[in-house]
């Protein structure tokens, strides 16, 4: 059986939605037929799941017509017409919601009417209201919607004295409309390439667009709406920076100009463009970080990290906590030494992270701090309890149990782990090579660490201390430099 349009579109409509349709079927405006408001009556009692295969259409074909044979033509007709009658009335909440939309209309009817001096009084109060607003994405759009048509009412009243001005606000307000989301998409085409090795070909958009950022004249643009002090000039500059710094990684004047136009802007956004804006910081430091490993990235990556907690912009709506991020942000942490404020986070936030992921999740940084107040036994039994539903976690237990027996002075534990470590980063096909390369190195540092520790040789020691200040993006290179330190101090004795 091939379900219904009206059963699938009915299944998506909460409580009170369903509720608002039966209104909305009973306004003689929008609905004329007695007989749909009758099938609705009867459909609705099969809410919230509406199986068809309990919905028993004979019986509501009886009560709609108690003196006929059930027609499947006829039950049909009327399910479609209930569907259109459904699909206008999602368009008129959703009209309705869009308090800028029916403003816009209402000047266009208004103006066309001849009637100005109510026209002069609802573009004054729009005027305002867009003013006081929250950036979104279509924000600029409002404004150049509502600038061609200030221009269309001076036009035909021939105020020819004033017409060029609001020619320019229409095409300055277009410009930023179309920059803005140029600048997103060309971000979204570029990361597809570099995170998930996308290759797609461009379209003319993408093309033109590169074509203007490669000749520089997107930059001259964004100059030209600093120097002039247009309205919103930082906005435009705010997602053009962006892109450019993840188009340029290592440019530190985009960069720079990002993060402060960013930290200085987010609050002109409502909260989902905030959510997307602040994502995307987030993910260009972190790519900075993979680049170059150095702790001043870490630190910028932090910066941002507690920027978005602060202002509660770091999950989109009221979505879960995603494990992987919410481990990627402990381990910023972890890297900078903010050891305080790791059990802060973890004890604040862990209860947002998704629920089947939140205890094993806990469990595995429960390990990191337990190590961190060198109570290795105790980080040990919550490794030992960690259940491998991320690939990711494999590393990070490994990697810790490794250092705990370095502390415990467990070498035949240490030299057996070493072993199946390097198989598994040798064989796991999940790891992506930056991983691997980056573990095998500590794994090989580890182990002439342990042999140095057995057996001291000066020379040995000052060569391993060169490789891991050569090697700043290994794990953990600060607790290898420490031991390598401790090595040379004991030996001094």
């Amino acid at each position: 059986m091939i379900t219904s349009k009206i059963i699938l579109l009915l299944r998506r409509l909460s409580k009170q939605e369903l509720l608002h349709f039966r209104d909305f079927l009973a306004s003689p405006y929008f609905n004329n037929k007695n007989k749909l408001v009758q099938l609705y009556d009867k459909l609705v009692k099969y809410a919230p799941g509406f199986d068809e295969n309990k919905i028993d259409r004979v019986n509501i074909y009886k009560h709609l017509y108690p003196s006929s044979r059930f027609n499947a033509q006829v039950y049909k007709n009327l399910s479609s017409e209930l569907y259109l009658l459904a699909r206008e009335y999602m368009a008129v909440s959703n009209y309705r919601a869009n308090e800028y939309a029916q403003s816009i209309d209402l000047l266009e009817k208004l103006e066309s009417y001849g009637a100005d001096e109510l026209y002069k009084t609802e573009l004054k109060n729009l005027r305002e209201k867009l003013n006081k607003s929250k950036y979104n994405d279509i924000h600029f759009l409002h404004r150049f919607k509502l600038a061609l048509i200030e221009r269309s009412f001076l036009f035909h009243r021939s105020k020819q004295a004033i017409l060029t001005a609001s020619g320019h606000e229409e095409s300055n307000e277009l410009l930023k409309y179309y920059f803005i989301h140029a600048f997103r998409q060309r971000f979204d085409f570029e990361s597809m390439g570099l995170n998930f090795n996308v290759k797609e070909s461009e379209n003319p958009a993408m093309e033109h667009i590169r074509k203007q950022l490669e000749q520089g004249l997107v930059q001259e643009t964004i100059n030209h709406l600093q120097v002039s002090k247009s309205k919103d000039h930082e906005i435009v500059a705010l997602f053009y920076y962006i892109l450019m710094s993840f188009k340029y990684p290592d440019n530190n004047f985009y960069f720079n100009n990002a993060k402060e136009l960013v930290f200085k802007n987010i609050n002109k956004f409502d909260k989902p463009v905030r959510f997307e804006i602040s994502d995307a910081l987030y993910g260009l430091f972190s790519f900075r970080m993979m680049i170059d490993g150095s702790i001043e990235n870490y630190k910028d990556t932090f910066d941002i990290i507690n920027f978005r907690l602060k202002r509660k912009i770091y999950k989109e709506n009221i979505s879960y906590f995603d494990a992987i991020s919410f481990r990627a942000v402990f381990l910023t942490g972890v890297r900078l030494k903010e050891y305080d404020w790791l059990k802060r986070f973890l004890k604040k936030y862990i209860h947002e992270v998704t629920p089947e992921h939140k205890e094993n999740l806990h469990t595995l940084l429960s390990g990191f701090i337990k190590f961190f107040e060198k109570r290795f036994e105790d980080s040990l039994r919550c490794l030992n309890k960690v259940k491998y539903d991320i690939n990711l976690y494999k590393l990070d237990v490994r990697k810790l149990q490794l250092m705990n027996y370095y502390e415990l002075n467990h070498i035949e534990s240490a030299l057996s782990l070493i072993a199946s470590f390097k198989e598994f980063l040798n064989s796991n096909k999940k790891l992506t090579e930056d991983e691997r390369v980056k573990n095998l190195k500590m794994v090989s540092v580890y182990s002439k660490l342990i042999k140095i520790k057995d057996e001291y040789n000066e020379y040995e020691l000052m060569r391993l201390e060169s490789e891991i200040n050569n090697n700043p993006n290994m794990p953990f290179s600060d607790w290898f430099m420490q031991k390598a330190e401790q090595i040379k101090n004991e030996n001094k004795k």
